[in-house]
Parts: structure tokens; sequence; C-alpha cells
């Protein structure tokens, strides 16, 4: 008797194919030419992603978040979904996954008057960042936080 492969089984239950990135966003800073980057492909019910986002699934990623700079909202090995069909600038105080320069980051981010954007991160004690609009890459918006418990 043959058993069914993986991917009729997803295709009989509606499922999608998200990669996940070991890649972990810095809650401060991660280095991205210092973290090898490997993809591991994740099955998710397409109801629940389109509940999430209007993306199509492979416009999204999901990766962790490591260190304590957006405590409260995000702690250190939370899971994050990445929409990489949101890379334009248009909403401000919502969670971005961005690069930097070589460090990967997720932050809020604000215009400032000058034109310059402010990184800000959600715990208190860490302290804003100013740079030019050329100086980030948005890589997405955040669209959903995963806790273990």
């Amino acid at each position: 008797m043959l058993l069914p492969t993986d991917e009729v089984i997803a295709d009989q239950l509606d499922l999608v194919v998200i990669d996940e990135i070991d890649l972990a966003f810095g809650l401060g800073e991660t280095y991205t030419d210092h973290v090898p980057i490997e993809v591991t492909p994740r099955h998710f019910p397409r109801a629940w992603l389109a509940a999430l986002t209007d993306a199509v699934p492979s416009m999204l990623v999901f990766a962790r978040g490591r260190g304590d700079s957006m405590m409260p909202t995000l702690i250190d090995g939370d899971i994050v979904l990445i929409d990489k069909s949101q890379t334009n600038f248009h909403q401000q105080d919502v969670l971005w996954a961005l690069t930097m320069g070589d460090a990967a980051m997720i932050k809020r981010l604000r215009v400032r008057p000058s034109g310059r954007i402010a990184i800000l991160s959600d715990n208190p004690t860490v302290p804003q960042d100013e740079v030019a609009s050329n100086e980030i890459r948005i890589i997405g918006r955040v669209v959903f936080i995963g806790r273990r418990m």
C-alpha cells in the first residue's frame, strides 16, 4: 500500500508552505553578515493565514526575535510572521522587520518633521535611534506574534 506524500496531504488539508528562517531578528541587534541563514518550510492552514494578512504565502516568512528591547510587546524567542509585501513605510508605530547595515531588527518606526526616521523600542530603558530613510531597508511588516507558554 502506498502512503500519500506530504504534498498530497498538504493539498487535501489546504495547507500552504511558509518559510521559517533561522535568522533571529534582534530586539536589539542581530548581525546578518555573521549568521548563516537556513530556511525550513512549514505548513499552515490557508484560512488561518488569510485571517492575518492578504499577502500571498510566498511573501510571508516566519522568524524569531532575540533580545529584550521590544518588551513587553515581544520577548526573547517569540516567533513573528513577516509580510514581505508590505515594505512601504506608510504606517507609523506598527512593528517592522528591517535591516540597518548588517543588523536585522524588529522596531517601531516614526517619521520626524525633519524627514528622518525614528527607530523606537518598546522597552523604555532602550534609547531611540534616528536615521535617514536610506539608511534602513524594510523587510516587511510584522503581522503576527507567537509565543510559547
